[in-house]
């Protein structure tokens, strides 16, 4: 499990809570039901994407850059 080392909420890292939301650490990847069939079928099993997530208490769906998951060779639903 990825440990990271990101602080921005406090004064001495920035004070950019305020500028940014409430943002944390995350690392994407492709579903393991879906991983593993790929390794079955011999077909390449992408490497996971790090990135920040914006943490939203009042949504009710979770919304991902399209194009890390073409990356992940997850298809987006409609």
């Amino acid at each position: 499990m990825p440990v990271f080392d990101f602080f921005h909420w406090n004064k001495e890292q920035g004070d950019t809570l305020a500028a940014t939301g409430p943002l944390i650490q995350v690392v994407l990847s492709m579903p393991e039901a879906l991983a593993e069939f790929s390794r079955e079928q011999n077909l390449r099993v992408p490497l996971p994407i790090a990135g920040y997530a914006l943490i939203d208490t009042g949504a009710s769906n979770t919304a991902v850059h399209e194009e890390i998951l073409k990356e992940l060779s997850v298809l987006p639903s409609p």
